[in-house]
């Protein structure tokens, strides 16, 4: 390693430590191309540090591995964005679905009703709902986001109980 490759880097240890660090961070997401994403990450700080002042090396590092992190997901085809949820690809028409979406969609308050209702019925971008609101469109994936880990919640607490398993199954046999 050249001096000219160290310059965000205090030395050569501080650079091999981060690296450590990094690969570490990339392990724990199940990154199996955990060495070579820490090194892109690496490789784009020092691009990065030639033309800005870096105050914190270290987070720049985390935040810059974390997002090639996610494009390593996009091109391997593992990422999942927000707005995929596998619980919604029952097919819509059907007896079962008709039954969970009642069961389901009884259990919200009409706030979250509505939100969901314009979300994937009426088919607003999360732009649309952002400036009906008065907030972003991160905000609005979010609260999507987390009303689907609620219904989820929802469904284990009705699958669990019995009785709807068993009208699922004379649905499907019907």
């Amino acid at each position: 390693m050249s001096n000219d490759s160290l310059h965000p880097f205090q030395s050569e240890a501080h650079y091999w430590r981060l690296r450590a660090k990094l690969v570490a961070f990339l392990d724990r997401r199940s990154c199996s191309a955990s060495e070579d994403v820490a090194d892109e990450a690496l490789a784009r700080l020092v691009t990065k540090a030639t033309t800005k002042e870096l105050p914190n090396v270290d987070a720049a590092a985390h935040v810059i591995a974390r997002n090639v992190f996610h494009e390593w997901l996009r091109q391997s085809g593992r990422f999942v964005g927000l707005d995929h949820d596998p619980c919604l690809e029952t097919t819509p028409g059907s007896e079962r679905f008709r039954l969970i979406a009642k069961i389901v969609i009884g259990n919200l308050n009409p706030s979250d009703r509505s939100f969901l209702e314009q979300y994937y019925i009426d088919g607003e971008t999360a732009c649309d709902l952002a400036l009906q609101s008065g907030t972003t469109p991160v905000a609005v994936r979010g609260r999507a986001f987390r009303l689907r880990q609620q219904l989820k919640t929802v469904m284990a607490q009705i699958l669990a109980d019995g009785e709807p398993v068993q009208a699922f199954a004379r649905s499907a046999s019907a």
